[in-house]
């Protein structure tokens, strides 16, 4: 497009408005419902008489987000908190986001690791929590690209917007709305984090600009507000896992339970005093790198919920235990919430990273290492993926209906036949149930397909295993495994009849064949010295015997192999 105009001098100062029509244009769609198409758009001046031109260029998505009511229509109490892309009310999948590092190292390597961390969890969005800074462009420009949309809040906190700046505040919501608007990723402007009044002059000021500089995005006046929920009756009031099992929101702004990060990052910055010592020492540095620097109960917190699982004899199972309790207590809440959907729209684990060094609620610690959860929630997360609703761990001696669904977000099962299969295994790894739920084409998703009910005998056991899978045109598609009645014996699931692991690489392909006499369970391949750094496209999985699976993986060098009951 070329476009003549006269312009005589420096204070001849002209605007132009331009309109172009982009035939066939192709959407810009959230991970997982279709690709995140991106348009260039270059502008160039070229003096007719000669002299100096310029030029400049931007990328944008072309992309629709409507809010839509809750089932039931709306209601002054709450939010449309019904997110409508491209015409197509969605479930939305997320995760929180903090300020990357507490001494501002930005850099796009780091950003590149932690997102694309949150689209192998299968994330849509993230919420750039408002206690956290405004965030650069090179965060926006690969969450673009990568299909992942932002709630963008403003750094306000807790009510801080009372007190303050109010000159600085509007400055950082004016610029910045300016210098953000033109992102598809950018879903939703927001007042902030967990202010209980999220009134007065500055929220005014912030949806004000949301409409006058922007008008294309809702504008939420805080989190939690208005139908969505924060929920930590697991972890600040020590609340057991069960409550994690059971409960249940319009959609999730937050929740979650801290963990410890993995060994090998606890290591890095341990003294070296303390690196071998177990238990802690008393508020030594270990105890320090907690969510509060052990100044909450951190520590008795973390006691807590890794105590479920193992007896914590050494600094690495305490570990492992702490992030079973993490992985088990999210991932059963985000596969509950999908299947409520429409009356639940979305969830927001809290959170994918940190800000420093220490135990938190992320998935991945701040150097970069996936802890098991991580590998939880992307199954939880899968467009097609089939689960099982549990309402408690113990079961012990106890009837169980477990509720079966087929979650099927992109509409993967059309136009061929699928299954379903359930499988029970007891504490020695023998089967005590199968079952299988089949169907052909596409359903209407989330699709409860039925109940798998196991007898007070069948559930007498310690601990208790679950696997579901999705067989499509007979080929598994997805799968994943729960763990329960585990409780009764310390360190069971660790102590699981053993198996043998073959690892054979060819290039960056990893294939993993359970060569011994029983399941694997637990599976997981790691890079010693480099967790910060290793990317697999699956972990943690589940191994029949004689079973093998190809994962794929960013570097092949120094691998190890290892499972929950394989060394």
């Amino acid at each position: 497009l070329y476009l003549a105009t006269d312009v005589s001098s420096e204070t001849d100062l002209r605007s132009l408005h331009l309109r172009l029509r982009i035939p066939n244009p192709k959407a810009w769609w959230p991970n997982g419902l279709g690709e995140p198409n991106l348009y260039r758009l270059t502008l160039s001046i070229r003096p007719d008489g000669g002299g100096q031109g310029d030029h400049s260029s931007t990328t944008f998505g072309i992309r629709t987000i409507e809010m839509a009511p809750l089932p039931g229509g709306e209601r002054p109490s709450f939010y449309n908190w019904t997110f409508v892309f491209n015409g197509r009310p969605t479930f939305l999948k997320g995760t929180g986001w903090c300020t990357m590092d507490s001494s501002m190292d930005f850099n796009r390597h780091r950003y590149e690791r932690f997102l694309s961390l949150a689209k192998d969890q299968n994330c849509q969005m993230v919420r750039g929590w408002g206690s956290g800074m405004p965030e650069t462009d090179d965060f926006y420009d690969l969450c673009d690209r990568l299909g992942i949309t932002v709630m963008h809040e403003w750094p306000t906190a807790w009510n801080s917007h009372e007190v303050q700046p109010y000159d600085a505040l509007e400055e950082t919501v004016r610029l910045n709305t300016l210098r953000l608007r033109n992102h598809p990723s950018l879903l939703m402007w927001g007042g902030g984090n967990e202010s209980s009044k999220p009134f007065g002059k500055a929220i005014d000021m912030m949806g004000r600009y949301a409409i006058e500089l922007d008008g294309t995005r809702p504008f939420h006046r805080g989190e939690p507000w208005a139908g969505s929920d924060h929920n930590y009756n697991c972890w600040w009031a020590k609340s057991h896992l069960d409550a994690n099992l059971k409960m249940t929101s319009r959609f999730f702004g937050e929740f979650g339970i801290a963990s410890v990060p993995v060994f090998e990052s606890v290591q890095r910055y341990l003294p070296p005093a303390e690196k071998t010592a177990w238990p802690p020492p008393e508020n030594g540095t270990f105890m320090h790198h907690t969510p509060v620097f052990n100044t909450a109960e951190d520590m008795n917190r973390l006691r807590q919920y890794a105590g479920y699982f193992t007896a914590g004899e050494s600094m690495q199972r305490f570990i492992t235990g702490s992030q079973m309790a993490h992985a088990l207590a999210v991932r059963h809440t985000l596969e509950r919430a999908r299947t409520r959907w429409p009356e639940c729209t979305g969830a927001l684990m809290y959170k994918l990273n940190d800000n420093y060094p220490a135990a938190s609620w992320a998935t991945t610690d701040w150097y970069g290492a996936t802890k098991i959860a991580h590998w939880f929630v992307q199954d939880a997360f899968s467009p097609l993926h089939a689960c099982a609703i549990f309402d408690s761990v113990n079961n012990n001696g106890k009837a169980l209906s477990l509720p079966v669904f087929l979650l099927d977000d992109a509409d993967a099962v059309a136009s061929a036949s699928w299954k379903v299969n359930v499988r029970a295994f007891d504490g020695k790894l023998k089967l005590i149930k199968a079952e299988s739920f089949n169907g052909t084409g596409s359903i209407q998703s989330p699709r409860k397909l039925g109940t798998f009910d196991l007898t007070e005998r069948q559930t007498d056991t310690t601990p208790l295993l679950v696997v579901t899978e999705v067989m499509k045109s007979n080929q598994i598609v997805d799968r994943t495994f729960y763990f329960v009645n585990y409780e009764p014996v310390k360190d069971c699931l660790l102590t699981l009849p053993r198996t043998q692991l073959k690892m054979t690489i060819s290039d960056k392909k990893v294939i993993v064949t359970n060569t011994g006499k029983v399941l694997a369970v637990g599976v997981h391949v790691d890079r010693p010295g480099h967790a910060d750094t290793f990317r697999a496209d699956d972990n943690y999985f589940w191994l029949d015997v004689g079973e093998s699976k190809t994962i794929t993986v960013n570097d092949a060098g120094g691998l190890a192999v290892g499972a929950w009951n394989a060394d």
